[in-house]
């Protein structure tokens, strides 16, 4: 099949032409550790803003319920990001 940009691609090879790495292949303790540091941070990053959309309403009579929460999600997303581009098998 064609690697050109735009081309179709064959299952398992990303637009660069590379191979995706086999999950097979990988080690258990890399998948591990990949995997549990995004679960976590996927968990932390949405329960955050779970909170943070609650005390939204409240948010003029006090903000730092609503402040915390939101900079917890926004912190925890970006390590997310961070984490998951360096691990062989991503959760995305």
């Amino acid at each position: 099949m064609s690697t050109e940009p735009g081309g179709p691609h064959r299952i398992g090879e990303r637009t660069d032409g590379t191979a995706a790495p086999d999950p097979a292949r990988l080690s258990p303790v890399t998948t591990l550790v990949g995997l549990g540091f995004g679960v976590i941070l996927l968990a932390t990053a949405m329960v955050s803003l779970v909170f943070a959309l609650h005390a939204l309403p409240h948010a003029k009579t006090a903000p730092l319920p609503v402040v915390g929460p939101f900079a917890v999600a926004a912190a925890a997303f970006v390590l997310l990001l961070i984490v998951e581009s360096r691990v062989e098998a991503p959760l995305v």
